[in-house]
């Protein structure tokens, strides 16, 4: 079963490097169609040269930023990878041969480190199954994020959301109309899959 959980873990977050990888262009994009907007939206507000400046600031932010966050965090991910192995080594052995502790201690943290992960095996594979069929290609990689934040009580759930609506809102593949729509069947489902968690 262990062997099972890190071969899942390592094809999924080769999946999702890979997606990461090949749609950094859609989401640069993404980016600058609602800077664009955001932009348009301050012309009455802003003098012309202060707009010029921003938005010249804004796009090149876009061409230069967007490709290096994706490959730091293309290079963070492969540290995570080992230390979630390692962490279900651990795992794995503190479960089948625990400190010598009351039995009764033993038994309820045993149960609840079971619990906890089959919560969190479930949340991830609702909000990556949810992010699938609103066809975001990040889902591999929000799977993996959502289960291991979900073991934070209440804040990681909250921010494996607040994390996901950018990669939905931000994707330009797809009409910005679509994406806002999408974005709001996020929230829906996403807050209905963790109240039944």
């Amino acid at each position: 079963l262990l062997l099972v959980a890190i071969a899942a873990w390592c094809s999924l977050l080769g999946l999702g490097i890979t997606a990461l990888i090949d749609n950094v262009h859609a989401y640069q994009v993404g980016i600058s169609e609602i800077g664009k907007w955001v932009i348009d939206s301050l012309k009455r507000f802003l003098p012309e040269s202060t707009l010029k400046t921003v938005e010249d600031k804004f796009q090149n932010f876009v061409k230069d930023a967007i490709p290096a966050l994706a490959s730091m965090v293309v290079s963070h991910l492969e540290v995570v990878m080992c230390d979630f192995v390692l962490f279900l080594i651990y795992l794995g052995f503190w479960i089948f041969d625990p400190l010598p502790i009351d039995k009764e201690v033993s038994r309820v943290f045993r149960s609840y480190l079971l619990l906890k992960t089959l919560v969190c095996v479930l949340f991830g594979s609702c909000m990556g199954l949810l992010l699938c069929c609103l066809d975001c290609p990040l889902w591999p990689l929000f799977w993996i994020m959502t289960f291991l934040l979900n073991y934070i009580p209440e804040v990681g759930a909250l921010l494996s959301a607040l994390l996901s609506v950018p990669a939905v809102l931000f994707d330009g593949g797809v009409p910005f109309s679509t994406r806002c729509w999408r974005t709001v069947w996020l929230v829906i489902f996403g807050t209905v899959f963790k109240g039944g968690t």
